[in-house]
């Protein structure tokens, strides 16, 4: 059995026809810093910047509790701060019962919850 050769001329090699002037593939390294210039901004704002925001709203919340605030603690526990010292916070969770926990325990003010109980109670009396 024989092999039939294109008349072609295929017993040259194929040689890729480029442009002398053509831009390198892939847009070259000003475009890929470009690229990565924007990904970095885009997760910039959209990622870092919201949760930096939100780590100084919390800060901010910690250092102005006081005595009498209604909190909740990241692990759920509702209370009304009894006492506070700097990195310790007492908690009354029921009449008679106190809690100490760590200042950054502490995951938001419950002032609202607070409010709504005793409004609650003025109409029952």
């Amino acid at each position: 059995m024989r092999v039939r050769e294109a008349k072609s001329g295929a017993s040259r090699p194929a040689v890729a026809q480029t442009a002398p002037d053509a831009s390198p593939p892939g847009g070259g390294l000003m475009n890929m810093l470009m690229m990565f210039g924007l990904m970095f901004a885009v997760i910039y704002f959209m990622m870092i910047r919201p949760q930096q925001k939100q780590q100084k709203q919390q800060r901010e919340m910690l250092a102005k509790l006081e005595r009498g605030d209604a909190v909740v603690t990241s692990s759920g526990i509702h209370g009304v701060i009894s006492g506070v010292t700097d990195d310790v916070i007492t908690i009354e969770i029921a009449p008679g019962v106190r809690v100490k926990v760590d200042k950054s325990a502490v995951g938001r003010r419950a002032a609202k919850a607070e409010k709504k109980d005793e409004k609650k109670e003025a109409k029952k009396a």
